[in-house]
This record gives C-alpha cells, sequence and structure tokens, in this order.
C-alpha cells in the first residue's frame, strides 16, 4: 500500500511541534512481515530498492489516533546501541493515503499535494 508517512517520535521522544511542521511527508509502503520471531509492520521509503530494509519496524502497532486524512501508529521499535545492548521505544509515526498522480507521474498538477517542494 503507497501511503504518506511522517516520524513523530525519535529514538522514543515526541518531535516538537515546529520540526514537526517544518518536516516533508515521505513517499513510503506499508508491509508485514516477521523478525525476531514476531509479527511486525514494516514502513519502508517508496524511493528504496526492494532488497532495502525498511525504515522502521513496529511490533505490536495500534492505530492510536485518527485525525482526518492522518492515522496515527504507534508500536515498539527495536534498537540497539554502540555496545550492542538491545533495547526497545515506543515510536509513533503518521501515514496518510497517497494520492494517484496519474499518468504524468511527479510532473501532474497532483504532485505538489503529495511533496510541496516538487513544482507545482
Amino acid at each position: 500500500m503507497q501511503v504518506l508517512i511522517r516520524l513523530l517520535r525519535r529514538r522514543g521522544v515526541p518531535i516538537a511541534p515546529p520540526v514537526l511542521e517544518a518536516t516533508l511527508w515521505t513517499e513510503g509502503t506499508l508491509c508485514t512481515s516477521r523478525q525476531h520471531g514476531a509479527r511486525c509492520l514494516g514502513i519502508k521509503a517508496l524511493s528504496a530498492h526492494p532488497d532495502a530494509a525498511p525504515m522502521a519496524l513496529l511490533f505490536a502497532p495500534a492505530v492510536v489516533r485518527v485525525d482526518g486524512e492522518t492515522l496515527v501508529l504507534r508500536g515498539i521499535e527495536r534498537v540497539e546501541d554502540a555496545s550492542g545492548v538491545v533495547a526497545g521505544v515506543v515510536q509513533e509515526w503518521a501515514v496518510r493515503s497517497r494520492p494517484s498522480l496519474g499518468p504524468l507521474g511527479r510532473l501532474s498538477p497532483q504532485a505538489h499535494a503529495v511533496r510541496p517542494d516538487l513544482p507545482a
């Protein structure tokens, strides 16, 4: 499923609203996976190579809020420090449906709605 995604927490800490508002949405996909013996939700950038690892793997994902067209997903993300100690942090991602751009793709007038940095 192609979606627009935006990270709401960095290593478990909520991102400040002014920083969040200045952050562009990323085009991505959602997929289920089995990692470390458990099912999880994978979040992957649309521009990533098909064999590339996901940007994030959320264990025990749940929809915690619906704001208009945006779903907020919360889950546990596995993190590892430099010494190899494994822990888990609560992560949140905002997810929106990615509008179809039609045959013109990024040259379409709708592309600006997907990414404001694209020409209108």
